[in-house]
């Protein structure tokens, strides 16, 4: 769509998960090859946390999974990810006071006692990920890229 050959290409952000392992694998498997085989290509790994949420400040967010599992991880304020964890949403609280923001889909297994906020649904996940790639807030990866494996 973007009308440039694979020749042009330098930099690649793709999204390691969480979500469906067979879609991750996949999508990882494509753009390994396109680095393997085009010289220069970068992959940018981002999660889906990460694409999610734009919040300016430390927060959790909660992701649906199956039934009332959700995948959960802390952003920070570099929208860095760390402790992604798999939860039984009806009794997960966060081990620290910093705000829950959480998808639609989820909210309805929380506890009340969550004060869990509602991710905005109009956060668009592909300019997301440009824009973190544009401030510098992803990483390139290093080695063999993985799925996020919750």
């Amino acid at each position: 769509q973007s009308g440039l050959s694979p020749q042009q290409l330098a930099d690649v952000v793709v999204c390691i998960g969480p979500g469906s392992y067979t879609g991750l694998r996949t999508g990882i498997s494509l753009v390994t090859c396109w680095q393997r085989n085009l010289p220069g290509i970068r992959l940018w790994p981002v999660t889906r946390f990460q694409l999610v949420a734009d919040t300016p400040q430390d927060a959790w967010v909660m992701l649906p999974a199956l039934r009332q599992v959700a995948y959960v991880a802390r952003l920070d304020a570099q929208h860095q990810v760390s402790q992604p964890q798999s939860v039984d949403a009806t009794q997960w609280q966060p081990p620290d006071q910093v705000p829950v923001l959480a998808h639609p889909g989820v909210l309805t297994h929380c506890p009340p006692s969550l004060n869990a906020i509602a991710l905005p649904q109009d956060v668009d996940p592909l300019a997301q990920a440009v824009a973190l790639w544009r401030q510098g807030r992803l990483q390139p990866v290093q080695g063999q890229l993985e799925p996020l494996y919750i």
